[in-house]
């Protein structure tokens, strides 16, 4: 799959911490996305959001950081869509959902209920995107299933961002 290219709908436990960060110039950010940090890159980038992938960016736990899902309510973003692109003056934010919401009857492929507690990858900003394989060498665990509803969907629990974890902790 790709980044979200529209609105993506999604049944979620909604959390209660919400952080507002300005979005990497340039990047569209879809309500619904699942969205990063910028942890290096220089003025302009460190700090800013970016879709969860970007293929301008090899992604790394040094160089992005899972935080949650966008929420955009198109206060700053593109007129009839639920999108923001961010720009060179860090001026635009978007509102990210840190608290580690759980996306209901989530897309995934699933053999039973034993994989639940397995830990989840994603390979862009798209929650259908969501493997029980990390989909490279890159990638970090931003989630695990937390209940089994059939082989191709299950709750999806995302680590909040105050409690990060490794792909070995779990």
């Amino acid at each position: 799959m790709a980044n979200p290219t529209a609105r993506v709908a999604l049944s979620v436990k909604p959390g209660r911490d919400l952080l507002s960060l300005p979005v990497k110039n340039g990047v569209t950010i879809w309500d619904g996305a699942l969205v990063g940090i910028l942890r290096t890159g220089g003025a302009g980038l460190t700090g800013r959001i970016d879709n969860w992938t970007d293929p301008a960016v090899v992604e790394t736990a040094t160089t992005m950081k899972f935080l949650g899902i966008a929420r955009v309510h198109n206060t700053e973003g593109v007129s009839g869509t639920d999108s923001v692109v961010g720009n060179s003056a860090g001026t635009v934010e978007v509102e990210i959902d840190v608290s580690g919401v759980v996306l209901q009857n989530n897309l995934i492929t699933l053999a039973s209920d034993v994989d639940v507690g397995v830990l989840v990858y994603s390979a862009d900003g798209n929650p259908a995107s969501l493997t029980k394989t990390a989909p490279g060498t890159s990638n970090n665990a931003i989630g695990y299933v937390s209940r089994f509803i059939s082989t191709t969907r299950g709750d999806v629990k995302l680590f909040a961002a105050d409690n990060f974890r490794t792909e070995r902790t779990l």
